[in-house]
C-alpha cells in the first residue's frame, strides 16, 4: 500500500486548484470578456445604456425585453405608490397606467402581459385599495 504524506498531499491539491481555477479563468471569464462589448469609457456595457445605442435591438432584443419590462415595473410600481399616497380616484389610476402602458408596446404584445396585468392588479389593491376589474384591466391595455 502507498502512503502520502501531508506535504505530499498539500501540494497536489494546490497544482489541482491552481489548474482548475486557471481553467475556469480561461474557458468562462476571457470568453466573456472578450465578447462584451465596451462602450468609449471602457467599461463593459451593463445595459442600462441600450436605448441611447442604435444597434441594441439588432444584438439581442430577449434582453432588450427583459430591460423593458423591468422598467415597466419600476414605473408602474412607483405611480402606483405615488397614487395610493395622493388618494387618486380610480379612474385617474387607470388613466395613469394607461400612459405608462403605452409606452412600452413590446411588453404590451408579450408574453409578460399576463404578468403584469396580475401585478398592477395586486399592486393597485395593496397600495390603493382599489380592485380593478378585468374590463379596468383591458382598458390600462389598450393603445392610444
Amino acid at each position: 500500500m502507498h502512503t502520502i504524506s501531508w506535504n505530499g498531499y498539500l501540494t497536489g491539491m494546490f497544482i489541482c486548484c491552481v489548474l482548475y481555477y486557471s481553467a475556469v479563468y480561461w474557458f468562462f471569464l476571457k470568453r466573456r470578456r472578450t465578447a462584451r462589448p465596451e462602450d468609449a469609457g471602457g467599461r463593459p456595457d451593463t445595459g442600462a445604456s441600450a436605448p441611447s445605442n442604435p444597434d441594441a435591438k439588432k444584438l439581442d432584443p430577449a434582453a432588450l425585453l427583459q430591460t423593458e419590462v423591468h422598467d415597466m415595473v419600476d414605473e408602474i410600481g412607483a405611480y402606483i405608490k405615488q397614487a395610493g399616497e395622493e388618494e387618486k380616484e380610480k379612474d385617474d389610476l387607470v388613466r395613469g397606467l394607461r400612459r405608462i402602458a403605452a409606452k412600452y408596446p413590446a411588453v404590451r404584445d408579450s408574453v409578460f402581459k399576463e404578468g403584469m396585468q396580475n401585478l398592477v392588479a395586486a399592486t393597485v389593491e395593496e397600495s390603493c385599495a382599489y380592485r380593478l376589474s378585468a374590463e379596468e384591466l383591458r382598458l390600462v391595455w389598450n393603445a392610444g
